[in-house]
């Protein structure tokens, strides 16, 4: 039944919004009002457990309000906690035992608010602040445990959402600082964190930010097993087998194609010295040349498989990338006298210029034909007005041997043709 028009539903809907709206209008009264008395607390500068009691209100109405979380650690600093001395107080002395019941206290007060809102970033930073206290404070065992009790907190989080970047680049910044805590110790966490890697891809091989972690290991990893050229060669080899497993199994997944990428382009370029960050450096040409060639085929045979363009969008743009690396690697000389590796292989790469010359042996207008074919499929996927228009400045650039670049993902150059 209607009344003047208005049915029954109507009204009831209208005074629901009336009431939601008088409802958020309290909120936000009360919202202002709290802002209002901690910034007049800040402001007569009063550091005490109520004003700590008050920023925690407000904090976990809006845990990113930084001049906040700034206002909170000053008042720890001038009102909770001591002042810092040297030398810090005596290891398991009751000023020790004191202070550290402070900043796990503060750790543990702010285990709800991370848990509502993992990827805030001004919750992470005050969490390595207190920490980064504990340096100051307690004695390096004391402070050490704080640091390790983290690692198995992190480790919790990303077991909750396995890829949060925030997660894991904390983890590495937590790491860093355990390792930093062993120095002349001999120990390192950097077998234990590959590993780690390994069993989050395996839990989920769309995991980018464990593929990126990994890239953050492999070169210390090998470093510090003292592996020679043997050895990277071959880790090279499982590295590329393990990625391979889980491309033919999500051949659409980005993330997979990303970390490949960087596994070739990294050590096959024709400039990979940087002994930190690649798995092989100084790998000699002609293996380079191998390599790429090798990997061209292997994802052209991939390409004749079955299933749709759609999925196979970053198949196409792997292997156009890979023609470009390819051509410049055909276009560059040999680095003469690159120090090896190591002592197996003392002697510099011998240079065939007979066997260096540019596209020596090559068809590069098959090869270039090739790759308009790539082009244009990947063009018909992402739509030639939307998406698809980032593949066409690729085309064009393709046909002009003299000018052309072999750009993939967003615009990114691979390679000089």
């Amino acid at each position: 039944m209607a009344s003047h028009g208005i049915t029954r539903t109507s009204y009831s809907k209208e005074t629901r919004t009336a009431a939601l709206r008088r409802e958020e209008l309290q909120k936000i009264n009360e919202y202002n009002s709290l802002v209002a008395e901690v910034q007049s607390a800040r402001s007569q500068k009063n550091y005490n457990d109520a004003t700590l009691a008050l920023t925690s209100a407000l904090l976990k109405r809006n845990p990113e309000f930084y001049t906040i979380w700034n206002y909170r650690r000053e008042i720890l600093l001038n009102g909770i906690l001591p002042p810092a001395v040297t030398p810090k107080p005596a290891p398991d002395s009751e000023e020790e035992k004191s202070i550290s019941l402070i900043l796990k206290g503060e750790l543990i007060h702010l285990l709800p608010l991370l848990k509502s809102h993992p990827k805030c970033y001004a919750l992470w930073n005050h969490r390595l602040w207190v920490l980064s206290q504990s340096g100051i404070y307690l004695s390096l065992e004391k402070s050490q445990g704080l640091w390790t009790e983290e690692l198995v907190l992190v480790g919790m989080m990303l077991g909750r959402d396995e890829r949060n970047f925030h997660g894991w680049a904390y983890r590495r910044i937590v790491v860093g600082a355990i390792e930093k805590g062993m120095v002349g110790k001999g120990m390192s966490l950097v077998e234990q964190e590959f590993e780690y890697t390994t069993v989050m891809i395996k839990s989920n091989m769309s995991n980018y930010s464990a593929w990126h972690s990994r890239t953050k290991l492999v070169g210390r990893l090998l470093e510090e097993r003292g592996a020679k050229k043997q050895e990277r060669m071959d880790f090279l080899e499982d590295e590329i087998n393990f990625l391979k497993k889980a491309i033919l199994t999500k051949p659409q997944d980005q993330s997979l194609w990303l970390y490949y990428r960087w596994l070739i382009h990294s050590n096959a370029s024709p400039s990979n010295s940087n002994l930190n960050e690649v798995i092989t450096p100084n790998m000699p040409h002609w293996i380079k040349i191998a390599l790429v060639s090798s990997e061209m085929e292997d994802l052209t045979d991939m390409l004749d498989m079955g299933g749709t363009d759609a999925s196979k969008k970053w198949l196409l743009a792997s292997l156009v990338g890979l023609v470009g690396l390819l051509r410049r690697l055909r276009r560059s000389k040999p680095v003469r006298g690159a120090k090896p590796v190591d002592n197996e292989d003392s002697e510099e790469e011998e240079v065939d210029e007979d066997e260096d010359e540019e596209g020596d042996g090559v068809d590069e207008k098959a090869e270039m034909k090739r790759v308009r074919e790539w082009v244009k499929r990947l063009i018909a996927i992402d739509g030639e007005k939307g998406k698809g228009r980032r593949w066409i400045d690729l085309a064009a650039n393709a046909k002009d041997k003299q000018k052309s670049n072999l750009t993939i993902m967003a615009g990114e150059v691979v390679g000089d043709t």
